[in-house]
């Protein structure tokens, strides 16, 4: 049997003030924990989904998220989803709205006599979140009208909250071995991007021994200025 290191890679850097927007929490819907779903709400097949049966009148249903810590320099909500329009009339609508303390703000209304939104894989939607930073919420995805018969079904792929912070790297792509013999080298080529609004020169790249947690090797990175 061969002897195999597994690796694995981080990236630390210099910070300084700095501007840019990272992923701080994300829903993929790989399982509905923590979520609260009422009735022809469903989570399953890495999406949440409004379906219109079983028929109901007068309907008013929500599917609202776990409790969620913004960050003192949140930035956007940005929604993944696609919504599927049978019957386009002005009695049924699709509602998301942020939920602080006894505080519901609603940031977003959609009537079905506008028809579909978005395309079927899922389009992005997105909402400045500033005004909840530090605070405590919940994000909650609201149906309501005459009958759901109007409806086909709407999608949520993806809900994702964004934040602000100063110099901000991020290893976008690896290429080259996951594992090697011992005494074997191993290259590897790692692209790193900007995330920030400025340059930055003083990181540093480390490999690691994924087993044993030993530092394999490290290589100090280029200055970065391609800006997102």
């Amino acid at each position: 049997m061969k002897n195999t290191i597994l690796i694995w890679l981080l990236v630390l850097f210099f910070t300084a003030p700095g501007l840019g927007q990272s992923p701080f929490w994300m829903e993929d819907f790989g399982t509905s924990q923590g979520w609260y779903l009422e009735d022809n709400w469903a989570i399953s097949g890495g999406k949440l989904e409004f379906y219109w049966s079983p028929s109901i009148s007068n309907f008013d249903q929500e599917a609202l998220s776990p409790l969620i810590s913004l960050d003192e320099n949140v930035g956007e909500l940005i929604v993944t989803q696609y919504l599927d329009v049978f019957s386009g009339t002005p009695d049924e609508s699709a509602e998301i709205a942020i939920i602080s303390g006894n505080e519901t703000t609603v940031i977003w209304n959609y009537v079905l006599i506008e028809g579909n939104w978005g395309n079927s894989n899922g389009s992005d939607i997105s909402f400045p979140l500033q005004e909840f930073a530090g605070q405590d919420i919940k994000i909650r995805f609201r149906t309501f009208g005459l009958t759901t018969f109007n409806w086909n079904w709407w999608d949520i792929f993806e809900v994702k909250i964004t934040a602000y912070y100063d110099k901000d790297l991020c290893i976008q792509n690896i290429t080259g071995p996951t594992s090697v013999d011992v005494m074997e080298e191993g290259t590897w080529q790692v692209e790193i991007r900007n995330l920030g609004l400025e340059s930055m020169a003083d990181f540093t790249v480390f490999i690691y021994d994924k087993k044993t947690g030993n530092q394999m090797g490290s290589i100090t990175g280029h200055r970065i200025t391609d800006f997102t």
